[in-house]
């Protein structure tokens, strides 16, 4: 039987590896794309250097979509993102991130390395020597600094995606910019252009942007954590789809789940349940590093008997997250996929016996969390799709 877990998400173990030193001699990179898919293995040597451009632009979306494809993207990186150059191929780079891990069974230490395409980054001593100035690419978010480096009152982050009709992109919730100038209703922030190699100083408006807040408390954040991830469930013009290992937000699609089976409507960008997580919570200041529900199970702390349910802990189960939304309407939020049972394939806000079979209320989960009770997780037809405990 397998079993369900409840975590305290803002209550973090310390563990000794997250005060790992980097080692080796690297080369400091910034991501130019919107949105950057990851792999955890070169491309090259699987499939050769004609297909690398074409496997990374076909990367699957769902494994429900296509059963027995191996997920070959593991995490996607968004503009503006710091990372370090490990080593350098014709087509791909090897990197590592500062801002999210997992960990492996077997090990303590973060796994933090992946590979991409070379186009999707440049070397910021590059961009030094472009434009004389790196002090408008915003400093990266470490897993190994304290919470203070989310207080830096000259960062703004977009909490929804964002045309800029300078560069002609659209940027992801989640990315950073450094502030030039701030307004009322706007905030001019600086974009680096790898078309031009000069700064653009272009404007978003307030209401797409989180700022810094000072001296938030736990109930402050954990208040703008569920209202962003509430804003994304509840979206009117559309669903955030979900995306096999995708840490990143540029629309949303109209139409139904099934539809997007379709070669020519598959999203490109979207959420997995732990990217979701992830990415709401650095967006509202929260220092959150967990890249998969494996890693979040070693890394935060269950929920005693004395310890009181609050929104925004996680309700895990193997292989997924789900977060507690509203505790006195019983509700939760979670990404979830399309296929093996599940049928919704978006990002959305649903009631508790609507996932779990019986479970009316948080009261009914807690009792059977700690008792030790079967429950009867549900597909979006409401037949059983698997028992925990």
């Amino acid at each position: 039987m397998k079993k369900i877990k409840i975590f305290l998400t803002f209550i973090l173990v310390c563990h000794s590896f997250l005060d790992f030193a980097i080692q080796t001699k690297s080369k400091k990179a910034v991501v130019i794309v919107p949105v950057a898919d990851l792999v955890g293995q070169e491309m090259q040597k699987l499939v050769g250097p004609e297909q690398i451009q074409q496997t990374y632009e076909q990367l699957p979306f769902s494994p429900d979509i296509a059963p027995g494809i191996t997920c070959l993207r593991i995490q996607q990186l968004l503009f503006n993102e710091v990372v370090e150059i490990l080593e350098e191929k014709e087509q791909e780079v090897y990197i590592r991130i500062p801002h999210l891990f997992y960990l492996v069974s077997m090990s303590n230490e973060p796994q933090v390395n992946y590979w991409t395409l070379k186009k999707n980054i440049i070397r910021l001593d590059k961009v030094q020597q472009y434009t004389g100035d790196i002090t408008k690419i915003p400093p990266p978010i470490s897993f190994k600094n304290n919470s203070e480096q989310f207080s830096n009152k000259n960062i703004v982050t977009l909490t929804e995606p964002w045309f800029d009709s300078k560069t002609r992109l659209t940027f992801s919730a989640g990315t950073r910019f450094v502030c030039a100038v701030k307004k009322k209703r706007k905030t001019n922030v600086y974009i680096f252009n790898p078309q031009t190699t000069k700064y653009e100083v272009t404007t978003i408006p307030n209401n797409k942007l989180a700022t810094h807040v000072q001296q938030q408390t736990p109930q402050q954040q954990r208040k703008r954590f569920i209202n962003l991830l509430r804003q994304w469930a509840k979206r009117n013009e559309g669903f955030i789809p979900y995306v096999w290992g995708g840490f990143s937000f540029t629309g949303t699609k109209k139409t139904t789940c099934l539809a997007l089976k379709d070669e020519k409507t598959s999203p490109k960008t979207g959420l997995d349940c732990a990217g979701i997580i992830f990415r709401a919570t650095q967006i509202c200041g929260i220092p959150y590093f967990y890249k998969n529900s494996a890693t979040i199970k070693q890394c935060l702390t269950p929920l005693a008997r004395n310890s009181k349910l609050m929104p925004g802990d996680i309700i895990w189960v193997p292989g997924h997250v789900m977060i507690v939304a509203d505790l006195e309407n019983h509700t939760l939020i979670e990404a979830r996929g399309y296929g093996y049972g599940s049928g919704y394939g978006k990002v959305h806000e649903i009631p508790l016996n609507e996932e779990f079979k019986g479970i009316n209320t948080y009261h009914d989960l807690i009792d059977a969390y700690h008792n030790k009770k079967i429950i009867i997780w549900l597909d979006r037809n409401g037949n059983e799709r698997e028992r925990v405990t």
